[in-house]
Order: C-alpha cells, then structure tokens, then sequence
C-alpha cells in the first residue's frame, strides 16, 4: 500500500472515531455533571460539557493500535526489505511508553476538570511523565553535556505542556492551532523520510479536526484539561522526536529549533505574552486571565470567531514559511 494512502486512511480513521464518539462523550458529561460552569472570564453563557479531550485520546489510541497492524500487515506481505523504515523497534517502544506517559497526563488533567486541583499537583504529574520520556530516551539532543540536555528537556516538556493548557481560552483554538501544528510536523516527517512519525502526526491532526466540530464556532463540548495537557505532552514529545530526527540528517542545532520554533509560533507567542504581563502585574504565571493574544484580538474590536481564524492564519502561514525554509536548506 502505497505511503500517502496510509497515511489518508490513518488519518480518516482517527477523524471518524473521534467525530462519531464526541456526542456519547457529550451525553455522558452532562448525565454525570462534567460541566463548565459559565461565568467569571469565560464567555460560554450555559454549562458545558467536558469530555472531549477524552474522545480525542481514545481515538488517537485505537489508531496507533491500527497502525501498528496495519505496519506489520505491510511487513508480512511485502517483507522487511520493502516495507523497513529502519529503527522499528525503538520507535514502537518509544511510542509505547508515550501513550502510557499521554494517558495519565489526560487523567491529571481530567481530576482538575473534575475537582480543581494545585498546579503543584499538575507540575508534578507533568514532571513525572517528562522523566519517563527523558529516561526511555526521548529527549533533546542540543548539547555536548547530557545534563543540559535532560534540564532543556524538562523544560521544553513543562513550558509545552502547559503552553497549550494556556491556550485553550476560546472555542476552537487550541484544537484547531493543534491540528495545523500536526499537520505540518506530519508533512516535515514525511519529506525527510520519517514515515512512521508522519503516520503518528497524521493521527493527531485527524483527531483534533474530528473534535473541531463540536467546538467551534460554537462549543458543544470542550476539551478540558485532560485534553489541552494531552495535546500539549503530545506536541512536547514528538517536537523532541521531529529535532532529533532532522539532527540525524544533518541540519543544525539552531536551524532545526528555528524551523520547529516558526510551526509552533502561536503557542510560543501566546505563552510569552500572558506570561510577561502576568509577571509585569505581579501576578501568578499559572492563574488565568483575559491576556492572551486571542483576548488581545478581540479588545481590538474582532469577534472571538474573527480571532481565533485570524491565529489560525498566522499558524498557517509561520507553518508554510518553516516549510519553504526548511526546504532551501536541503
């Protein structure tokens, strides 16, 4: 089977169950009262349900489950010779104790949906699936000294993390940033012949867009925390797999941060800028606000619709121009 057919009907696979499980999900948040309450800085104005970032987890798991079978399908057909990608192995285990790592950073995030928890509680769990990674071997290879590198990575983990926990604020802009994110490490991975990371970032991307109808422009259902720290840990995870892999083939240190620094630059920016004016107001990092650049969009007289397709946009166009970067580069 042809590589982009693979990877169209990964992604078409992930779509679909991730579509048809949000209204169960939806039914069962607000028969359990797993609602987001309106009020305060939100601008929903009746409860909504949680649940989503779960659908969104359980589908991009039942798919890598199908890619694995589909992969080893291929292999037995097709044999090794034809169908090898080289370092199967360390990819699968790597992969495997991502999703492990990926499902008890959702459940962290779905017992502060339920019950608002400490960010000392959250830091922790995000620190502790940031070990495992970095010990199963995922982690970034930018220096000469390993501890440098295990600290860079602690700190790409939490600050990914939490970047797209922070940018969850309006309906649609985390999931829709996430899947353009997705879409272009997906493309990256591809064009530098690392099929099997394409394959996964393809999932992620179907996903999401899977959800995005029920969550924009009008929210039926959000992702919640177990959602927005999933996506954010699957971001971090596979943004340290993408460097290290565009190390291997040759490109240097500053230029493959640069290119992943351009496809993740609404996060980034999003991130920094909260971040700063918090600071500036002495007020706590992790306490929200009505500061990000979405809000900042708005209070300049677009709609919260407007905004969120005009950061899609800017995604968009950072992405493409990391591409076409990339590519002079070759």
């Amino acid at each position: 089977m042809p590589l982009v057919r693979i990877s169209i009907l990964l992604g078409v696979v992930s779509f679909f169950l991730s579509y048809l499980c949000m209204p169960i999900l939806r039914e069962i948040a607000l028969k359990f009262n797993l609602v987001d309450q309106p009020g305060g800085r939100k601008i929903h104005s009746i409860p909504t349900a949680y649940l989503g970032g779960i659908g969104v987890v359980f589908s991009i798991m039942i798919s890598f489950l199908c890619l694995y079978a589909m992969i080893q399908y291929q292999i037995e057909v097709k044999g090794n010779v034809y169908f090898s990608f080289g370092r199967e192995n360390i990819f699968w285990i790597h992969l495997l104790i991502f999703s492990i790592a990926a499902m008890v950073i959702s459940l962290v995030g779905l017992m502060d949906d339920i019950k608002i928890l400490d960010f000392k509680v959250k830091l922790c769990g995000q620190l502790v699936i940031a070990a495992l990674m970095i010990l199963s071997g995922v982690y970034l290879h930018l220096f000469d000294h390993w501890i440098l590198n295990v600290a860079f990575s602690v700190a790409w983990y939490v600050i990914f993390t939490n970047a797209f926990n922070l940018l969850d604020n309006m309906n649609g802009l985390t999931a829709g940033i996430s899947a353009i994110v997705f879409l272009f490490l997906s493309v990256l991975a591809y064009v530098t012949q690392n099929f099997l990371l394409s394959f996964c970032l393809i999932i992620f991307c179907g996903s999401l867009l899977g959800f995005l109808p029920f969550n924009f422009p009008k929210a039926s259902i959000f992702l919640g925390d177990a959602g927005s720290l999933f996506i954010g840990f699957s971001i971090a995870s596979f943004g340290v797999l993408m460097f290290n892999h565009l190390i291997l083939k040759g490109l240097s240190n500053p230029y493959a941060l640069f290119v992943l620094a351009a496809i993740l630059v609404v996060p980034c920016l999003d991130t920094l800028t909260v971040s700063m004016i918090r600071i500036k107001n002495k007020k706590p990092i992790y306490i929200g606000d009505t500061n990000h650049l979405s809000h900042l969009l708005t209070r300049s007289g677009l709609s919260a619709v407007h905004a969120v397709l005009v950061l899609y946009g800017l995604s968009f166009v950072f992405g493409f121009a990391s591409m076409i970067y990339f590519l002079t580069l070759k």
